[in-house]
């Protein structure tokens, strides 16, 4: 599944736990091996386990960093694709943002005609206001050559009536809509 598509959160979190797992059970294979063949850990087989563990505990560290992030049910998510049909190619889903300071995650952004809009459901572990959250992605997503007008809301009731009032955009902005929408999913996890 692509990231931005509804249930990539799911789909990152099952995958990162199935690599841990397998990951784990080499590490654990591998030292065992070494200790029924040679009767030690110092052999060359403990190499496999050594090398492992560093792939093993970046997917750790991975799922430890979304545990606690909490993507959009789908009984939220279908009214408002049904309200907002006509943005559907514009909508990102799972969007997370990383900054030096920590990540942000958003269930869902709009990002149409010069528009950025992003529903923060205060899922991701320290709470903002509204005010600094903005204020955050600005200076993550502002851009002087072309300014988006960034909005966020912490309603699903909100986001959808202030994404049903953005006007359909005109070529160039439809172009730089995607580039916005790429640079978004570059952003995170």
């Amino acid at each position: 599944m692509n990231k931005g598509k509804y249930g990539y959160l799911h789909i990152y979190r099952r995958n990162k736990l199935i690599s841990i797992i397998i990951l784990g059970a080499l590490i654990i294979a591998g030292v065992i091996l070494s200790f029924v063949i040679y009767g030690t850990n110092k052999s060359i087989i403990i190499i496999l386990p050594i090398l492992t563990a560093l792939p093993f505990s970046k997917q750790l560290v991975a799922l430890i960093l979304v545990r606690h992030f909490k993507a959009l049910s789908s009984e939220e998510e279908a009214p408002l694709m049904q309200e907002l049909e006509d943005a559907a190619g514009n909508l990102l889903f799972d969007i997370s943002v990383s900054r030096y300071e920590g990540i942000r995650f958003f269930p869902v952004v709009l990002v149409k005609n010069g528009r950025i809009i992003l529903y923060y459901n205060q899922s991701s572990g320290k709470r903002a206001g509204l005010t600094d959250l903005k204020a955050e992605m600005m200076s993550v997503l502002g851009n002087d050559k072309n300014p988006y007008i960034i909005i966020v809301t912490d309603n699903l009731t909100d986001f959808i009536n202030k994404a049903k009032y953005i006007k359909d955009a005109n070529e160039e902005y439809q172009v730089k809509d995607k580039r916005m929408m790429e640079r978004i999913l570059e952003l995170g996890v």
